[in-house]
């Protein structure tokens, strides 16, 4: 959800092994006090009015979410996730139903069992004239959609990137 000033939603993905998501997924309950640090990253979303592609895989699709909510029904949104299949699909029902409230969402999603990986055409048919694109998945994904983006002709300010873990180049 976009920030309050009061308080932060967090989503965590419970990973088998995890000591950390394990224990958030089993010990804590809704509504429970977590001491956090802030957010922190460069993946920050612009205040213009250009039209916002958010193009999305795995746990990318949690800040994504945020910026989702925050632009609702400001500007033109084009929202494309990306994950294995339908099962593993998180926050769709909320995603559905932003997009059911505001008619300036346009939503795909692309599975992997169904459709195969993301495609050029597909990212291209998502992707205004003038459009601020940000994406966020795992490293592999990220550096397929930067290249796809470099030869549909979008300009490196318009792409916006942040990596979970340590910082990479994308060529």
């Amino acid at each position: 959800h976009a920030s309050n000033g009061q308080s932060y939603r967090i989503s965590v993905k419970r990973e088998h092994g995890g000591l950390v998501s394990n224990h958030l997924h089993t010990a804590m309950q809704e509504g429970d006090c977590l001491e956090l640090g802030p957010p922190c990253g460069e993946f920050v979303l612009d205040q213009g009015v250009d039209p916002l592609v958010l193009v999305t895989a795995g746990v990318g699709l949690t800040p994504a979410m945020a910026m989702l909510n925050a632009a609702a029904g400001l500007r033109d949104i084009h929202f494309v996730h990306a994950c294995k299949n339908e099962a593993q699909h998180s926050f769709k029902a909320s995603t559905e139903e932003l997009a059911r409230k505001h008619s300036n969402i346009q939503v795909a999603y692309v599975y992997e069992d169904r459709d195969g990986l993301l495609d050029r055409q597909t990212l291209a048919k998502h992707l205004p004239n003038n459009a601020q694109v940000y994406y966020l998945g795992p490293p592999g994904f990220m550096q397929h959609v930067k290249s796809m983006l470099d030869e549909l002709g979008v300009p490196s300010t318009r792409q916006h990137v942040e990596f979970f873990g340590p910082a990479q180049t994308l060529q």
